[in-house]
């Protein structure tokens, strides 16, 4: 029989409008979040993380994907795929990364995708 794994339930700093749009000085973190809105933000987090560039990050965190710039689109889309998949599901709640979606814009290269969670579901995207 399979061993379920257990998630404990963390509750994180809130970061404060991950669009870019600043709300001013001091408003970097706003509160605490959990559950589906803290895994979003450590998505997004993660997506914005070059592996192994940042020493305040652990060697693991985030994903590789300069490599990729300049690359054939042949190459490129099946390797983000892999090395989404891989940085994404090294969180436990993460339970699958599927339904990829690219599209060529000039010279970059839109990768959208859903991140099956234990909280739900949710859509991410990355530019190559």
């Amino acid at each position: 029989m399979a061993e379920l794994k257990t998630v404990q339930e963390a509750r994180t700093w809130a970061l404060n409008d991950l669009d870019g749009e600043a709300g001013g000085a001091g408003s970097f973190l706003q509160g605490s979040c959990e559950g589906l809105a803290a895994l979003r933000q450590a998505v997004f987090l993660l997506l914005q993380t070059e592996r192994g560039r940042w020493p305040v990050f652990s060697a693991g965190f985030g994903v590789d994907l300069l490599g990729l710039v300049g690359q054939p689109a042949a190459y490129v889309i099946p390797e983000a795929e892999r090395r989404l998949r891989e940085a994404l599901l090294q969180d436990d709640r993460v339970l699958a990364v599927e339904e990829f979606r690219f599209a060529q814009q000039g010279r970059r290269l839109a990768v959208s995708f859903l991140v099956r969670s234990v909280y739900g579901d949710l859509q991410a995207e990355v530019e190559i």
